[in-house]
């Protein structure tokens, strides 16, 4: 460390000797460690718990140039503390290394999701630090569209995190149990999904895995963004170059990354995968089809290199012009001039859904439509 922010002993974590004592952290800085963005302030100490956030700088100056998830590596013998604290009942939904269950609170009652990953099934630091990635990113988001962030629990063998319950099930299931959506159902749901990537890329944070799978409901028809596990922090100095996100949905500068010999290979990408994922999203939603299809994987990434989707006249005869603008929008294969989240908020087709929800005066759609209609003008190869 050596920015000069950072002083040459910023702060001591003093570890007792019996199990059942706690850490704490001593700051020594002049100027400032913290904990939950909390300064301790130099000279004084506080206690530091498994799940805790500890930073170098203040985050909300947003210029913090360490931060890290604190683990107690001495809760190995630790029980399971969170049952003390919730009943857990069903199974609720599964992935790689975790499982998701439906549990209440018992001092309130109250109904939540817990997440709970088995630390046994990760086989290196990465796929562990990827998970304490969610935990951190879920911390420091909050937004109505999505999912809530409550608590955190570790011990020997599980990690728990607490989240708020979509009592609605994933958008993908309403997709294959209904059938394609109604235009303005699908806007409506689609406005919220926009939102919150507005809100995430807003705030430097990129999903890398959104698709329909981990879009949430609840019963109101209100949506959840969730599943937060290949989320990266980033800023505009900072790209990403990990190969991640789902093949169906993932964007051609990723494809490009992981090509041998491609020429003129990208560096890395950025949020503008989002945007990527969220018009194969809007696509699936219009039609209960994906954009890009093949069982053969090599073909499949070709097919999404080269942007090559059309919109059948079977799949879209009664969709509207604007709704296959904004697609073509999104699955714009130049990342470069691909739309960004606060732009297509402000497109033709998206608009009807802000008017609809918004009190007061309405906005003059011809006059709106005539101002941005000369931004979004679809490719003339797409018909």
């Amino acid at each position: 460390m050596t920015e000069a922010q950072i002083s040459n002993h910023h702060c001591t974590l003093l570890v007792p000797p019996l199990t059942s004592a706690p850490i704490t952290v001593q700051d020594r800085s002049t100027n400032g460690t913290f904990i939950n963005g909390i300064k301790i302030g130099n000279g004084n100490s506080k206690v530091i718990k498994s799940g805790d956030h500890l930073s170098f700088v203040s985050s909300k100056t947003r210029n913090t140039f360490f931060s890290y998830s604190f683990q107690d590596l001495r809760e190995t013998e630790a029980p399971d503390e969170i049952y003390s604290y919730y009943d857990v009942h069903e199974e609720l939904g599964r992935g790689t290394f975790s499982i998701v269950k439906y549990a209440t609170k018992k001092s309130t009652g109250e109904a939540v999701a817990i997440k709970i990953i088995n630390k046994k099934r990760f086989k290196d630091d990465k796929a562990f630090n990827q998970m304490m990635r969610e935990v951190d990113i879920l911390k420091d988001i909050q937004h109505p569209n999505i999912v809530c962030y409550k608590e955190f629990y570790s011990s020997k063998d599980h990690l728990y995190i607490v989240l708020e319950l979509a009592t609605g099930g994933e958008l993908f299931n309403k997709i294959i149990d209904e059938g394609k959506l109604m235009e303005d159902e699908a806007r409506n749901l689609f406005f919220q999904m926009l939102s919150a990537v507005n809100y995430l890329h807003e705030n430097n944070i990129t999903h890398r895995d959104l698709k329909p799978e981990n879009i949430l409901l609840e019963k109101n028809g209100n949506v959840k963004i969730s599943d937060f596990g290949l989320a990266r922090l980033t800023d505009q100095e900072n790209v990403m170059k990990t190969l991640c996100g789902t093949p169906q949905y993932v964007a051609p500068e990723i494809v490009r990354m992981g090509i041998p010999g491609f020429p003129n290979k990208p560096e890395g990408y950025g949020p503008a995968v989002d945007m990527w994922s969220l018009g194969c999203s809007l696509y699936m939603l219009l039609t209960a089809k994906l954009p890009f299809q093949s069982t053969d994987c090599v073909l499949l990434y070709q097919m999404i290199e080269q942007g090559n989707y059309s919109f059948p006249d079977d799949l879209f005869h009664d969709i509207s012009k604007e709704a296959k603008d904004l697609i073509s929008c999104l699955l714009d294969s130049n990342p470069e001039t691909r739309i960004t989240a606060k732009d297509a908020l402000n497109h033709p087709w998206i608009l009807k859904a802000k008017s609809k929800k918004r009190p007061g005066p309405q906005v003059k759609e011809e006059e709106t439509g005539k101002n941005v209609r000369r931004k979004f003008n679809p490719p003339s190869k797409k018909k």
